[in-house]
């Protein structure tokens, strides 16, 4: 089965966007679409902190590695 385009904004919506990286609730720390070191490179702890300087790009960025995280379940 493949991601729709539907199906992963849905999943946006539900996980918000951080183009940075950030401690979640549970103290892990996340970057963009829920994605952390669990999930394999790279490490949000190791990466630099606060929010890019060009924030499409950032933007980019998670919606590139959340795509490349659910790939192992699409």
């Amino acid at each position: 089965m493949h991601m729709t385009d539907r199906g992963l904004l849905a999943l946006v919506r539900h996980e918000g966007i951080v183009p940075g990286p950030y401690l979640d609730v549970k103290d892990v720390w996340t970057f963009g679409i829920g994605h952390t070191a669990a999930a394999g490179p790279p490490d949000p702890a190791r990466m630099p902190r606060g929010m890019p300087a060009d924030l499409d790009a950032g933007i980019r960025e998670a919606f590139r590695l959340f795509r490349a995280d659910l790939a192992a379940y699409d």
